[in-house]
């Protein structure tokens, strides 16, 4: 089966969120973050407030409070921008380009407009089955993004169950609002 589509921005920002939210290095960053910043605020607040700086203290008090119930949010849209940033520089002249798969009987052949991979099945890791996208991860690291509002999703997902391919549930993955981070 050949399957033909084009990757849009939207495309490669979802892999990259995908990505960092399985990242178990970002998710211990982000849990440290989260607790350290109340806490030191509020230990600043507390040597305020001994200090005789009352409203200083009530400021960084403040700050702990909202800290603590509004770093997710900020954590969440700082990155979100920072990818955005990222595959505008790095992914620019793949944006809009034609790709084309095929899944043949022991590989699987990928072409666009630089050229044409020929990776066999052994090498697919696992494939996340996201809301909007299928996401190939190969052993060697590299992923394949399959917007699914383009191509025949029963069917792909067919093949890959007869391939024996690794499919992760991942339909209520959401950024921003994930179990993950």
């Amino acid at each position: 089966m050949e399957i033909n589509y084009r990757l849009e921005h939207q495309d490669f920002l979802t892999q990259q969120l995908y990505r960092i939210t399985r990242d178990k290095n970002l998710q211990t960053k982000r849990t440290k973050q989260w607790i350290i910043l109340p806490i030191a605020s509020l230990a600043i607040a507390i040597y305020f407030y001994f200090s005789d700086l009352v409203p200083l203290a009530f400021t960084m008090g403040f700050y702990s409070i909202i800290s603590f119930f509004l770093y997710r949010k900020y954590f969440d849209f700082r990155y979100k921008n920072h990818y955005e940033k990222f595959i505008y520089k790095n992914y620019s002249k793949r944006i809009g380009t034609n790709n084309s798969n095929e899944f043949l009987g022991t590989h699987i052949l990928t072409k666009d407009e630089a050229g044409e991979t020929k990776i066999k099945n052994e090498q697919v890791d696992f494939i996340a089955d996201l809301p909007d996208h299928y996401i190939v991860h190969l052993k060697i690291g590299e992923v394949i993004i399959i917007p699914k509002a383009q191509i025949d999703t029963i069917a792909l997902k067919e093949i890959f169950e007869a391939r024996g391919f690794d499919l992760v549930d991942e339909l209520n993955w959401k950024w921003g609002q994930n179990k993950y981070l």
